[in-house]
C-alpha cells in the first residue's frame, strides 16, 4: 500500500478469536488478532521502532519472524488488540511512521555485514506482554544490533525468541551481551561468529554477504574495500543467479552453486589486466616447423598453439574474460593475434564465452572455429 493513498485497501486479515464454553463457541467481540506484512529499512533500529508503534496502541505480538536473506525488508507479523478503536489507531500509526505494506526496494542488496565474527545468535526469554518486545529491540539499537533474523510465536513457545544479529564489531558483542545480562533477561548463545566456513549455514545473511565472506576468506590479503569492489563488479552475474536460486527453490543446492560460480567468477576478474599472469609450459616442436605452445590461464585451464610461420591455431580459447590478456600475451611471445586462423574447443565449456570471430576482429580478418577433431586427423 502506498501510504499516500488512503483510498487504497489496507492488506491487514483481522479474525476475531472464539472461545468455547459449555459445548458453545462464542467470540470475543473485544479481542482482534491482526495478520500483516509490513516493510522496514535494513538497518539497525527498525526492529525497535516497529515493536515500540505496536507498543504504544496496546498491541501485544503473538508472531514475528523476519528474515534477512529472503527479503531484507519485509517482516510477517501477528499483533494481538483490544476492540476497533485499537485496531483504528493501529492504522493511524502505521501511517505516521510511513512504514509500507508493499516493498520499495529497486536496487541490488548491499554488503552490510563484512565480518561473521560479528554475528551472533541467541535464545531469549520474553514475558508474553505488550511492550515485551519492544524493550529487548531498544537495548539491541542501544549497541547498533542490526536484527538479520527473528522468529517468535505465541503457540510454538510463548515466551522465546530466536534472535540473529550484527553487531558493529566483534568486540561489542562481549558488551551487548553484558546488558542484556543487566536487563535480567534469561538467554542462551546459539551461535557467536568464528569463521568464515560456517557463514553459508548462517540464517539472516543475504546472498550477497555470504558471497562477500566466502570472497574474505579466498582473499584474505585484500581489504574490505577492494572485495567490495569485486562484488560490484559482479552485479549482473549475481543478479542471475539470485534469480536462478529464487526458481530453484528447495529442489537444488541453489546458494551452493551461487556462492562457487560467483566466487569464480569474481576470482577470475580479480586477475586481469596488470593482475594477469599465465604460465608457459615447455614448447614441443614437430618435424622443425611446427611448435605447440601451452600456456595455463589464472583459473587453472590451459589453452595451446600451433605454430606454423605466421599461422596460428589456437586449441581451447579461456575463459571470455581473458580475452584482451590473451591477445597481449600471443604478441609479448612474438606474434601477433591476427595470425590465429583456426580456434579448435576440444570440450564444451559454457563458461568459454569467446566468440570464435573475435581473435582477428581488430585486423578485419575472421577465424573459424570447428567441434575439436583428433590430432591424427590432420596433418
Amino acid at each position: 500500500m502506498n501510504n499516500s493513498d488512503k483510498g487504497a485497501p489496507t492488506p491487514l486479515k483481522v479474525y476475531r478469536p472464539i472461545r468455547s464454553s459449555g459445548g458453545q463457541d462464542s467470540p470475543l467481540p473485544e479481542e482482534l488478532l491482526v495478520k500483516f506484512r509490513i516493510y522496514l529499512p535494513d538497518r539497525p533500529g527498525s526492529l525497535a521502532g516497529f515493536a515500540t508503534a505496536i507498543a504504544h496502541v496496546g498491541g501485544n505480538i503473538s508472531f514475528f519472524h523476519y528474515d534477512r536473506s529472503t527479503d531484507s525488508s519485509r517482516v510477517a507479523v501477528e499483533v494481538q488488540l483490544e476492540g476497533e478503536d485499537s485496531l483504528s489507531v493501529l492504522l493511524q500509526s502505521l501511517q505516521d511512521n510511513q512504514y509500507g505494506f508493499e516493498s520499495e526496494r529497486d536496487g541490488p542488496d548491499d554488503v552490510l555485514v563484512t565480518a561473521v565474527e560479528s554475528i551472533l545468535e541467541i535464545k531469549v526469554r520474553l514475558v508474553n506482554r505488550p511492550g515485551s518486545l519492544a524493550s529487548f529491540a531498544r537495548l539491541l539499537s542501544e549497541h547498533d544490533a542490526n536484527v538479520i533474523y527473528m522468529l517468535y510465536d505465541e503457540d510454538i513457545d510463548p515466551e522465546s525468541a530466536d534472535i540473529v544479529m550484527a553487531t558493529a564489531s566483534p568486540q561489542e558483542i562481549n558488551v551487548l551481551l553484558q546488558a542484556v545480562n543487566e536487563d535480567g533477561y534469561h538467554y542462551r548463545v546459539v551461535y557467536r561468529g568464528s569463521n568464515e566456513q560456517e557463514a553459508a549455514h548462517i540464517i539472516g545473511l543475504k546472498m550477497v554477504e555470504k558471497f562477500f565472506l566466502r570472497l574474505k576468506k579466498l582473499l584474505p590479503s585484500s581489504d574490505v574495500t577492494e572485495i567490495k569492489s569485486l562484488v560490484e563488479s559482479s552485479r549482473e552475474l549475481y543478479q542471475d543467479l539470485v534469480h536462478f536460486a529464487n526458481e530453484s527453490g528447495n529442489n537444488l543446492e541453489a546458494g551452493d552453486v551461487f556462492e562457487t560460480v560467483l566466487t569464480f567468477a569474481s576470482r577470475a576478474r580479480s586477475r586481469t589486466g596488470d593482475k594477469f599472469s599465465a604460465t608457459a609450459m615447455r614448447p614441443l616442436r614437430f618435424h622443425n616447423w611446427v611448435t605447440l605452445l601451452g600456456f595455463r590461464l589464472p583459473s587453472s585451464e590451459n589453452f595451446y598453439l600451433l605454430r606454423d610461420g605466421d599461422d596460428l591455431i589456437m586449441i581451447d580459447a579461456g575463459h571470455g574474460i581473458y580475452y584482451e590478456d590473451i591477445k597481449r600475451l600471443i604478441r609479448q611471445q612474438g606474434m601477433d593475434p591476427a595470425w590465429v586462423r583456426k580456434i579448435y574447443v576440444t570440450h564444451p565449456i559454457r563458461t568459454t564465452p569467446a566468440r570464435p570471430d573475435t581473435s582477428n576482429r581488430s585486423s578485419g580478418q575472421r577465424s573459424s572455429c570447428t567441434r575439436a577433431a583428433p590430432m591424427s586427423s590432420r596433418t
